[in-house]
């Protein structure tokens, strides 16, 4: 680039340079950034309802064994499951333009 430039202005002089490294965003870097959108009641609920089974097609547990599960109403463990799953969906889906 500075060579490019000489040829129109030959007595340029480089002031100082920088090297810049684009980072690349890990896995783990990702779902930081996902689980920081999430209250600890929200993820909470999502990771009690994945390893429960309540995810799966046809699902192994229902909201109502989730509740019992975690101890809480069927109304509590849906509300944190709609909140959670709407958060994760909009880190996808309203991506801001790059």
């Amino acid at each position: 680039m500075l060579d490019a430039a000489r040829t129109i202005y030959p007595d340029l002089t480089l002031a100082s340079r920088t090297t810049v490294t684009p980072s690349t965003p890990t896995p783990a870097d990702a779902f930081a950034r996902l689980a920081d959108r999430l209250t600890d009641r929200q993820q909470e609920v999502l990771e009690v309802g994945y390893y429960a089974g309540f995810f799966e097609w046809p699902r192994e547990t229902s909201g109502d064994e989730l509740a019992d599960l975690m101890g809480v109403t069927p109304a509590t463990v849906h509300h944190h499951l709609r909140h959670g799953q709407q958060k994760l969906l909009a880190a996808f889906i309203d991506r801001p333009s790059q």
